[in-house]
């Protein structure tokens, strides 16, 4: 996905003399690859600009090392680690969560999953793609889907949920449009789909990580990640451990818990709370709290926003979505590869890692620069002229 042969980041682009920066590097050959710091003198290669002028900077840290490929896992999602012991919905489940899809029809997209790919058991509630609401359903051999004949519309908020009661095998899709704008032709009815599946169909997925906006990959190799990203915003997914009817379903989404669904209810998440943090909280008495992965975009228009205010500090409760996007990206997680001890006698200023892949050590252009700017040791100023730069 590169276009560079080799390429890396560090943990941090700035550190005074004594502090260590470590370099995290994939390489797309075997072998190895050469590292060198230099002091970048000029980096603007412009028309009429100086061009890239840099010199050698004699480091421990110089030479050659085992080269290897790290793969970056890119998509947000909310992970809740703490489900398995307390999500298992063995007497039938309800999931619902109100959707908003940017790209209905860019294949299969999960929104909710408690699913074991190695058991082939639990559900998926997920968009296929045709850009229908589906939901998968397996009972250790079998799986089972269901899919909605209704595309659902970009950029419309739906109101999307499965109920599958496993004694008469009756599973019912619901497709709800949400508040369509007045003179909106092309917002759709709402839709109830009824399937009947075998009544051995379902078995709850008792080891794996409950998913929202893709599927968990809990043990994959080299580290777990998420597939079959979701591009939009969710808000409120609830979760019950048992089939719902319309109006149980309508009152999920009331203000509180209704007292006579509470004893059923496995989750009730809330993204307005905690919107400035990574954290996502559930409101039941079960407390399964997750996190984002990926950092995807908090504090965003819910399905219930009036537009009379105009900031989640203003009125988080209008504020409850999170936008999940399939190249979300805030940390490779890759793992690191060498690290460089800033000597103490080293000058302020900029500086680069420069990285080189084998089989071109008398040519420059495979090289990548992994830049960072050396400080000041902390609580000092070696220099009449400030030289600020803004990182971020």
């Amino acid at each position: 996905m590169f276009d560079k042969r080799i390429t890396g980041y560090c943990d941090r682009l700035c550190a005074a003399p004594g502090e260590t920066i470590e370099f995290k590097v994939s390489c797309e050959d075997a072998g190895t690859f050469s590292a060198e710091v230099v002091r970048i003198l000029s980096g603007d290669d412009s028309a009429g600009a100086p061009g890239l002028r840099e010199e050698r900077v004699p480091s421990a840290v110089s030479g050659r090392y085992p080269a290897r490929m790290q793969p970056v896992f890119p998509g947000s999602c909310v992970v809740i680690e703490e489900a398995t012991a307390r999500s298992s919905p063995s007497d039938g489940f309800t999931a619902a969560v109100m959707v908003f899809s940017t790209t209905p029809r860019a294949g299969r997209q999960v929104l909710m999953s408690g699913w074991s790919d190695t058991q082939l058991t639990g559900f998926e509630l997920r968009i296929n793609a045709a850009g229908a609401v589906e939901t998968a359903i397996g009972n250790g051999q079998t799986i089972d889907v269901c899919a909605g004949a209704t595309a659902l519309i970009a950029r419309r908020w739906y109101l999307l949920a499965v109920s599958f009661e496993p004694k008469t095998g009756r599973c019912t899709l619901w497709q709800k449009p949400m508040r369509p704008q007045p003179g909106d032709l092309s917002a759709t009815a709402p839709v109830t789909e009824v399937f009947t599946l075998p009544s051995d169909t379902y078995s709850p997925a008792s080891n794996e990580i409950l998913c929202f906006g893709a599927r968990w990959y809990a043990d994959a190799d080299p580290r777990p990640h998420g597939r079959f990203h979701f591009n939009g915003k969710l808000d409120s997914p609830r979760l019950c451990r048992r089939a719902l009817d319309e109006s149980e379903l309508a009152a999920l989404f009331s203000e509180s818990i209704p007292d006579e669904l509470a004893k059923d209810v496995i989750g009730w998440w809330d993204f307005s709370e905690g919107i400035d943090t990574e954290k996502v909280h559930d409101l039941s008495v079960n407390a399964l709290h997750g996190r984002t992965v990926q950092l995807p975009a908090r504090g965003m228009t819910g399905y219930n926003w009036t537009g009379a205010v105009q900031s989640w500090r203003e009125d988080r409760r209008e504020y409850g979505a999170i936008h999940f996007h399939d190249d979300d990206l805030i940390d490779a997680q890759w793992s690191t590869d060498l690290r460089f001890d800033v000597p103490a006698d080293f000058a302020s200023g900029v500086y680069a890692l420069r990285l080189r892949p084998s089989g071109t050590e008398t040519s420059a252009e495979g090289d990548d620069y992994i830049t960072f700017f050396v400080r000041p040791p902390r609580g000092t100023a070696t220099a009449k002229a400030l030289f600020l730069i803004q990182i971020g």
